[in-house]
């Protein structure tokens, strides 16, 4: 089959690009030709431009001078970020770009928050709401961070899951909601980098991480949750660096802020952490992936991150937010979660498998 894939493939983010990158790749291991819809609507390009005239133009003056500097002063890790990021996407991403003028037999949507409210609207093109040419229109994992609970939102959605072949979502919560709607043969699965095994991943990284000494994690994606004094406390007692990863660059970079560093980057030092303390979905879902010990909070939208570890029986490493980190915690039986994780993973492609198929 030709399938396209519509989700958020050109985000300067971990996460997106590697869920993107492994339904391709789990798909073309399927025997089918997939490629990335290269649908990037504007308001998601702006939020990579490098200087947003726009907004500065509307600035005071005050405002122009204090933007300006902050520009000047981080210019130089950003430009290394936005070449890390661009190398990932010109070897993974961009040669499988199709047009959206493109014709397929199947279009997945999904995943991540390819559903999410944004600027206040949800975009019916990430529901099959679209003009592009395809026999089948499904979802594979796709979320939706914030549950609405505005009727008018209620009705919106599920009529533009009306459009939708297939439904499958990426957590419990998700579920339950379009369920109530209505919304009738709906399947959680798992995320699609849950589909590929460490050694797949291993292809991905490029060379080996930088850091010589023993070191923890500490990737923040929501801000604030983790108080750092707790976790530079969490590490001292263990004899751990800290390596600082940022969903942006939000301090200039040095030997323990890595917030220049790629998905290359990104997937060695999750790999080789002797720990990762985390506020991002996908910095836990590579803690699990490559067994690496971990803790994670959220301030918000911890729907898919509660509906993966209970799955997991790893509950009690997610922490409420404002919770300081336990001193004391059991060590995680990793033989048993592997073997949880690969049964979903078998009950996630037979899912995926049924829904082209059918």
């Amino acid at each position: 089959m030709k399938i396209g894939i519509v989700t958020y493939h050109r985000s300067h983010n971990y996460g997106a690009l590697l869920q993107a990158v492994a339904l391709r790749t789990v798909l073309q291991e399927m025997g089918h030709q997939a490629f990335f819809v290269d649908y990037w609507p504007d308001h998601q390009k702006k939020r990579y431009e490098l200087f947003a005239w726009k907004r500065f133009k509307n600035m005071s003056l005050g405002g122009k001078l204090k933007y300006l500097l902050m520009f000047l002063l981080k210019l130089y890790p950003v430009l290394q970020r936005r070449f890390n990021f661009g190398t990932f996407l010109r070897d993974r991403i961009l040669p499988y770009c199709i047009s959206e003028e493109s014709t397929f037999d199947v279009i997945i949507y999904g995943s991540d928050q390819i559903w999410r409210k944004q600027k206040e609207a949800y975009n019916p093109v990430y529901f099959g709401h679209n003009r592009f040419k395809a026999s089948k229109h499904i979802s594979y994992a796709a979320s939706m961070g914030s549950i609405p609970s505005d009727s008018t939102d209620k009705t919106y959605v599920k009529s533009l899951l009306s459009h939708l072949n297939a439904i499958s979502v990426r957590e419990s919560d998700l579920e339950s909601f379009l369920q109530e709607l209505g919304v009738s043969d709906v399947t959680e699965v798992l995320d699609p980098t849950f589909l590929i095994e460490p050694t797949g991943w291993d292809l991905f990284v490029k060379k080996k991480q930088s850091v010589s000494s023993p070191y923890l994690i500490f990737y923040e994606m929501q801000k604030n949750v983790f108080d750092t004094e707790d976790v530079a406390r969490f590490a001292k007692e263990r004899g751990l660096k800290i390596i600082y990863l940022s969903g942006n660059v939000d301090s200039y970079p040095n030997s323990s802020k890595k917030t220049t560093a790629g998905p290359y980057e990104f997937l060695a030092l999750i790999r080789s952490a002797e720990f990762v303390i985390t506020t991002s979905f996908h910095g836990l879902a590579f803690s699990i992936i490559y067994n690496r010990p971990f803790f994670a909070s959220f301030s918000s939208n911890s729907g898919r991150a509660k509906s993966l570890l209970d799955k997991l029986s790893l509950s009690d490493f997610l922490l409420p937010f404002g919770q300081k980190i336990p001193q004391r915690f059991s060590p995680i039986d990793w033989e048993k979660v592997n073997e949880k994780k690969r049964s979903l993973a078998r009950s996630s492609l037979s899912y995926l498998k049924s829904a082209l198929e059918s």
